[in-house]
């Protein structure tokens, strides 16, 4: 018998039975030894490194053989000496200027230790590259490439770093220790690595990848001085003294992912000057290190953040541009920071938002601070904040709508001096008053839970508004990314160059030779067809067999630059139904290529139309991939839907094209769309060096047509029908539309979105008609332009549409005509959970003749000609959000509840309860007659100059007595903020004539102006200033605030700090294909069921046995412990049987077999119920290797909770058992939730 499932609930429950749950205890014992560096002989017969010969490529794998790569010379064949005494900067320069002048390459630096006294110049195209394996910050830093720099010393930012980089580098594979630092008297030096060469035209796609900087001062900044785009980090890990990552200065997407910062790495490290006082070190980086610095990144993706122990983990700053107010926004996701002093300080914001999901910060003085004079939105999603003092802060000054969703705090105050916190749906367990709100401080709190009872310290003057209906309560976590490593079926490299195939860059046509390499690696039963840098014309088409890969020389994320390997494609101009010109069998591979179309030719006319082709790549069966290439000029760049091509992995594919970027579809299923990186500048900025000086793009001509032609005709990713479509990190510019959902048959597709970033698009999101599955997106920036038709919007709902979009944090700005465009008989849902419009529409919000729009804890601003058109409203519903809502009434929607207006407005219930404004009088000097209305008590009326501000204009109350204050507040209520005045000065008097020196001056958009307390009979606000709007007082108050004091009795919240977990010693492979699916409660059967899912075939291995592991998390258990082979006493592994697969399907795929176990005797005491556990599913395959889901923790009253209050249950019955059984066991004050109540957004 079946129970109520609730898919989409990531609510677990477990049994009382476990508590008694034993096995077999082993002693865990773990050598710890240090890694010696092993030093090679010094080779007698070294080439000579002034007459530097031809390369002779050689295939190598990594040290862990998770991956290959090509090096063009290995520094040891020319004299290199690893004995950590001698230099062997010569060597290396000239090596790496060598490749410079081939046009690119790979120097390869073995295992050893390699003294370098001066600085590395990089030039474009090239990496280099050692052996690395991935450090561990509790043991000794492994053998491998370890490179100790010694030149820097006493240098700052701008000083010359170890190593710079030219566009389109790499660093990549190997370590860096500056030997002569000291830990107990650190002294500057200059940044380790410095993207961005002085005095160079271009600072784009410098790429670092598995790197440890051992004890650098300051570990990658970008070039202060030589603006760019796009820097590229991935695995970073090590220990930095002052800044790992500083950003600044970018104008197009980088991607920060994989960094990991702790005193630990260097302390631990084994080498000679590590620290030797692990507390006085951990105390000095506790005091001066920050993790990331953000400026000025422009949409930056910075994901999967691990820092331990700074000052600092991640900063948000105003750009060092003298000229430039540039903030950063971007999105931010998976930030595990612990121990530090402050984990994310945000001291800088961005009009468009900036966006955080899945953030953990725990062991912190302070979580989460907003700093003076911030304002715009930053948005939280499943944040989790244990911090010692505060959890959030916002000063007094700010003015920052912080949206917090789906998040816990768990230790450390809230305190919401400026600004406005919307909370929906939260979890607030630190000590009680868990919120306080400060003089300008305002908030909606919706469906937040607080442990032993709500309470609130409010001593704002603004509204706070409360409610206990929860909105969200049911969200699916983003899968667990992986990069998949793909290797060569054989280890053998096959150059296109060397007889028999004979390919040339002077060849008229390199078709067959390259075609001739790829069947005999086919033959002999696979490998690598490597083609060397230059450009290769290819007249026909080429067919990558299976187990083949065909792969270029510059293997890094990259657009275009001219560097590397690029073939030039001929073949089907004008012919788009012919042969795609690079087709992939199933697991065949494309890596490091450059595909460029000579005769798409741009001739400068407004009416210039390309030639149409077929796709540049199609895959041809399940399996293919595609790393680190990129096209220009194609008209259609990846075709994944004529053939179904299920797992299919692209990890960075980039560049321009005219029609259609990727297109998936064919009932392909599993398939992973990473970093997509989409720009019409490649082509149209292609003449320019920094763009590789391409001759199909002119000089002398306008590019501006191409932007315009992307407007009309670009699709950028259009997903029909698939299943599991995994999207992270995606961006492109300028496009027709954005993301197309369409039906092929299907319903169109199903998936997950992380990062989505649609730039420059006229409709940026189209749902088309027959989609109806539904598809999650989490951190999404949206861009829509303006054009003549007005037809432009963020989302375009075709008619007969019907797919539900969950979106999680999202970001809206541009010129939208509508934010919204639903065409009649559209039937999409919108489901919109702390979303941003920074402009919802050029004319309105909303134009909705069908489909629905569920808008949650979000922030919409005043936008063009009204609200939403009318007949729109039934479409809408809108709840604890912050609104503009100029025109339309509030009952006209579908749902309109505990909203707030986008301005702040007065409330008499908390500081100002106690102000009485009797005997005061008011005099101006202009509109004098109308000065009473300031102090009226009706906010409807004001006082107001009755014209444009100028200098001399004042403002004055008569108290009628002394009267002592700090604080005036000038409430420009209804209208905007730009009523407030230009510039001010207070004056105070005790006689009305003698005035005095100003006591105060500056401007306040917010009208709330602080200064030290004064005793005084009159105050005088004086205008200094001048603009065209009139200066507006609707409501004036003085009062004396307690500014600053938000820590209530001064309490210091450490009862419920978390010890963070240990780094796990071996990790375990996750997958998405085995989950979790849902969870079931019986009233019928006391029981708690667990249904899980798991897919035959994984990582192309058969599944021969799967279950699921329980633990005991009251007692100490890890998610590291969570374990088939776990020695924990308190895990259990229980394997499926035959008995507990199910037929019917409960998740989204329909090859997964559904399992489930049910456990009774769960207990029903009040500490059963809270008793913490945690689950996670797990699969053994053919091979002997497991895969893991990820872990959920829980408890059973949590999953009762939700369950009941958003009224889950099947009937009236099982919904009363809920709470007459557990909810009421814990608490006996649990407010009862009639059973036919319930608006709430359920996924799937």
């Amino acid at each position: 018998m079946f129970f109520s499932l609730y898919s989409s609930i990531l609510l677990l429950y477990f049994m009382r039975g476990f508590y008694a749950m034993k096995s077999t205890f082993k002693a865990l014992f773990l050598a710890l030894t240090m890694a010696l560096f092993v030093l090679p002989a010094v080779s007698t017969n070294a080439a000579d490194i002034n007459n530097i010969p031809a390369p002779d490529y050689t295939l190598k794998y990594t040290v862990d053989k998770s991956d290959t790569f090509i090096y063009s010379y290995n520094v040891k064949d020319f004299g290199a000496v690893s004995d950590g005494v001698t230099d062997n900067t010569n060597i290396f320069q000239k090596l790496l200027n060598k490749l410079g002048n081939l046009g690119g390459g790979t120097l390869y630096v073995p295992t050893g230790k390699y003294v370098i006294k001066g600085n590395l110049t990089i030039p474009k195209g090239v990496t280099l590259r050692g052996d690395w394996t991935k450090p561990s910050k509790n043991s000794a830093l492994p053998e491998g490439t370890l490179l100790m720099a010694y030149t820097g010393k006493n240098g700052n930012e701008r000083s010359t770093p170890f190593i710079e980089m030219a566009p389109e580098t790499g660093v990549m594979d190997l370590a860096i220790w500056y030997p002569e630092q000291d830990a107990n008297n650190v002294v500057p030096y200059s940044p380790t690595i410095r993207y961005g060469l002085n005095n160079y035209f271009g600072n784009e796609y410098c790429n670092t990848r598995n790197v440890t900087l051992v004890n650098s001062y300051i570990g990658i900044l970008f070039n202060y001085d030589n603006g760019g785009a796009s820097p590229v980090v991935y695995n970073l890990y090590g220990t930095t003294l002052y800044k790992g990552i500083e950003i600044d200065k970018i104008a197009d997407v980088g991607r920060i992912d994989g960094v990991h910062f702790s005193p630990d790495y260097w302390t631990n490290s084994g080498l000679s000057n590590a620290p030797s006082n692990k507390t006085s070190f951990e105390s000095y980086m506790k005091e001066k290190s920050t993790g990331i610095v953000m400026r000025r990144n422009d949409w930056s993706y910075t994901c999967n953040i691990n820092i331990d122990g700074y000052m600092c983990g991640y900063d948000c700053e105003k750009t060092l541009s003298a000229d430039d107010n540039a903030t950063p926004n971007g999105h931010h996701y998976n930030f595990n920071i612990k121990n530090c002093k402050t984990g994310i300080m945000i001291n800088a914001t961005n009009s468009v938002g900036i966006l955080f999901d899945k953030i953990k910060l725990t062991n912190c003085e302070t979580g989460i601070s907003l700093g003076d004079g911030t304002s715009d939105v930053a948005q939280f999603f499943d944040t989790t904040i244990a911090a010692s003092k505060y959890a959030l802060r916002t000063s007094t000054t700010s003015n920052t709508k912080v949206i917090f969703n789906k998040s816990n705090v768990k230790s450390g105050q809230v305190s919401i001096n400026g600004g406005t916190l919307t909370a929906n749906s939260c979890e607030f367990n630190n000590l009680a008053p868990q919120l306080y709100f400060g003089l300008s401080g305002r908030g909606i709190i919706k469906g937040c839970s607080f442990k032993n009872g709500r309470s609130i310290s409010n001593n704002s003057i603004y509204e706070i508004t409360f409610s206990d209906k929860a909105d969200i309560t049911s969200v699916e976590d983003f899968p667990e990314i992986s990069f998949d490593f793909h290797v060569p079926n054989r280890y053998v490299l096959y150059d296109v160059t060397k007889a028999p195939y004979n390919a040339s860059t002077s060849s008229n046509d390199n078709t067959s030779a390259i075609q001739a390499a790829l069947n005999q690696a086919s033959a002999d039963g696979g490998g690598i067809v490597f083609i060397p840098n230059g450009k290769y014309k290819v007249r026909g088409h080429l067919d990558v067999p299976s187990n083949v890969e065909l792969r270029g020389n510059v293997d890094l994320q990259t657009v275009p630059h001219g560097s590397g390997t690029i073939l030039e494609a001929y073949e089907n101009r004008n012919n788009p139904n012919g042969s795609c010109f690079i087709n992939l069998k199933a697991n065949a591979g494309l890596r490091g290529i450059v595909v460029d179309y000579p005769e798409q030719v741009f001739d400068g006319s407004e009416s210039w139309m390309p030639a149409e082709y077929p796709y540049t790549i199609q895959g041809q069966g399940a399996n293919i991939y595609v790393i680190n290439s990129s096209v220009r000029a194609s008209y259609k760049a990846l075709d994944l839907f004529t053939y179904k091509c299920d797992n299919h992995y692209v990890d960075f594919l980039g560049g321009h094209c005219f029609n259609v970027g990727v297109k998936v579809g064919n009932n392909c299923k599993n398939g992973k769309l990473f970093n997509l990186m989409f720009n019409v500048i490649v082509y149209a900025c292609g003449n320019e060096s920094k763009f590789g000086s391409f001759t199909n793009m002119p000089n002398g001509v306008s590019n501006a047509p191409l932007y315009s032609y992307g407007l009309k005709y670009l699709d950028f990713l259009i997903l029909g029908d698939c299943t599991n479509e995994i999207l992270y990190n995606d961006f492109h510019y300028g496009s027709a539309h954005g993301l197309v959902l369409q039906n092929e048959g299907n319903g169109g597709p199903s998936g997950s979105s992380m990062g989505m970033g649609i730039d420059g698009s006229s409709n940026s999101i189209y749902a088309g008609a027959g989609t109806n599955k539904s598809f999650d997106l989490y951190n999404s920036q949206v861009v829509a332009l303006s054009n003549v038709t007005n037809d432009t919007s963020y989302y375009y709902l075709d008619s007969n549409s019907g797919i539900t979009l969950n979106l999680y944090n999202s970001d809206y700005w541009g010129q939208a005509y509508y934010g919204i465009n639903a065409q009649p008989s559209s039937n999409t849902t919108l489901n919109l959970v702390g979303a941003h419009f920074q402009n919802p529409g050029q004319n309105t919000f909303a134009s909705m003749s069908g489909s629905n729009a569920n808008i949650i804890s979000s922030n919409l601003n005043q936008n063009g000609n009204g609200f939403v058109n009318s007949g729109s409203e039934s479409h809408i519903s809108i709840s604890g959000s912050t609104v503009n809502n100029r025109d339309n009434a509030t009952t006209s929607f579908k749902l309109w509840d505990s909203n707030q207006s986008a301005y702040a407005s007065l409330s008499s219930d908390g500081l100002l309860s106690n102000i009485s404004r009797s005997g005061w009088v008011a005099s101006a000097s202009a509109n004098n007659g109308n000065a009473y209305k300031a102090l009226d008590a009706n906010i409807g009326t004001r006082w107001d100059t009755s014209g444009g501000q100028v200098y001399g204009q004042w403002f004055t109350v008569d108290f009628g007595k002394t009267y002592q204050f700090n604080t005036l507040i000038l409430d420009t209520a209804t209208s905007t903020s730009s009523d407030a005045p230009a510039s001010y000065e207070i004056y105070v008097s005790n006689d009305g004539n003698n005035w005095g020196g100003a006591i105060a001056s500056g401007s306040s958009s917010s009208g709330v102006i602080t200064f030290n307390t004064q005793n005084a009979r009159y105050v005088r606000v004086m205008q200094t200033g001048s603009k065209g709007n009139y200066w507006s007082i609707h409501e004036f108050y003085a009062l004396n605030s307690a500014v600053g004091n938000d820590l209530p009795n001064g309490t210091v919240d450490t009862g419920e700090i978390d010890t963070p977990d240990p780094d796990p010693v071996d990790p375990i492979t996750i997958s998405n294909l085995v989950k979790i699916e849902g969870y079931q409660i019986s009233s019928q059967l006391k029981g708690f069921r667990v249904i899980s899912s798991v897919e035959p075939i994984i990582n192309n291995l058969s599944v021969v046995s799967y279950g699921n592991i329980y633990g005991y998390a009251d007692m100490g258990v890890t998610d590291s412990d969570m374990v088939i082979d776990s020695t924990n006493q308190y895990v259990a592994k229980f394997e499926a049987t035959q008995a507990g697969i199910i037929d019917r399907k409960f998740g989204s795929s329909d090859t997964a077999t559904y399992f489930v176990r049910t456990m009774t005797n769960n207990g029903t005491t009040a500490a059963a119920y809270n008793a913490n556990y945690k689950v996670r599913a797990y699969a053994v395959l053919s091979d002997g290797s497991v895969v893991y889901s990820k872990v959920y923790n829980y408890s059973i009253y949590k999953v009762a909770r939700v369950l009941y209050d958003s009224c889950r249950m099947p009937n009236a019955a099982s919904h009363q058992y809920l709470y007459n059984d557990i909810l009421s066991v814990v608490n006996n004050n649990y407010k009862k939730v009639d059973y036919d109540w319930g608006s709430t957004i359920v996924k799937k």
